[in-house]
């Protein structure tokens, strides 16, 4: 409260949800939580790989992180685990809205 309100030293990911910030702005991101999603099966009947879905923190929020292909793989192989850092440039806000 005291370094983020009376210091004005706002995180990066509270920057991006305000708005305050562009999210393609380089950024580090710590790994907290790995959940990996059941995708089911093909209309074959082939039952496809879970695939990731990263929580990620800047040490004071922290945000689900929708993954690609290349970084699934990654988390696949253990080079993505909790507790690793990520530098994220680039990235995007998609806000999920329940109907």
């Amino acid at each position: 409260y005291e370094r983020e309100l009376n210091g004005c030293s706002r995180p990066p990911l509270r920057l991006i949800t305000t708005q305050d910030s562009s999210s393609t702005a380089p950024m580090v991101l710590c790994v907290s939580n790995i959940k990996w999603e059941d995708r089911g099966c093909t209309d074959d009947g082939i039952r496809l790989d879970p695939h990731p879905e990263l929580e990620v923190t800047d040490g004071w929020y922290r945000l689900r992180a929708q993954v690609d292909g290349t970084l699934a793989r990654a988390v696949r192989k253990g080079k993505i685990k909790v507790g690793r850092k990520l530098e994220v440039v680039n990235a995007r806000v998609r806000s999920l809205t329940s109907t």
